[in-house]
């Protein structure tokens, strides 16, 4: 009988440290809000000449980020506006700098998409993954680049 109250009480330990680690690592995630405030702020490093999009590529170009939205514009009148939840994919795109956006969709037979750069370039890949939290928050469902 020992022996099953002494497994008992390591069970209920175990248990408990279960709980309070699940309790730690959602503790630390961040909000919508903290999220949208931190890319909001480093959005001050997109180089506005190499923003792009798939009907913006020229004139005086523009990111703009809100709880609902990202959107590259400039001042011809061309705009792509993407919601977080038709985000498809995030990701790297040619050098240390850029960031593409793929979002459901197409423009004249063309995949949706916003493209940007942000400088310096160790920040792009903390971008990357603050837009991807955000995305996943708003109900994106990105595409997974671990599956295979």
């Amino acid at each position: 009988i020992p022996n099953t109250q002494n497994n008992y009480c390591m069970m209920k330990k175990i248990v408990l440290f279960l709980l309070l680690s699940a309790g730690l690592v959602t503790a630390q995630a961040q909000t919508a809000a903290e999220t949208l405030e931190w890319l909001k702020a480093k959005a001050a490093e997109v180089d506005n000449s190499y923003i792009y999009s798939t009907t913006v590529d020229g004139g005086n170009r523009k990111i703009e980020i809100t709880s609902d939205h990202i959107k590259v514009y400039s001042d011809n009148g061309a705009s792509t506006t993407g919601t977080w939840h038709t985000i498809k994919e995030i990701k790297p795109f040619a050098d240390a700098y850029g960031i593409k956006i793929i979002l459901e969709g197409t423009y004249e037979g063309n995949q949706r998409y916003i493209r940007f750069d942000i400088r310096p370039s160790s920040i792009r890949d903390r971008y990357i993954k603050a837009l991807k939290h955000m995305a996943v928050l708003k109900g994106a469902r990105l595409i997974d680049e671990n599956l295979f």
